[in-house]
């Protein structure tokens, strides 16, 4: 994940927050075999 987010970061696409308020991310693998980046917005 670390590689997938710095070559978004290197092409401008994504920067880091510098909100105070945060969701987790992580990966959950697709039926097809790929895997899907998901975050958890919980209250």
């Amino acid at each position: 994940m670390d590689d997938f987010f710095e070559g978004r970061r290197k092409a401008g696409h994504v920067r880091e927050s510098i909100s105070p308020h945060s969701s987790p991310t992580f990966c959950v693998k697709k039926a097809t075999g790929g895997w899907r980046i998901v975050h958890a917005f919980t209250s």
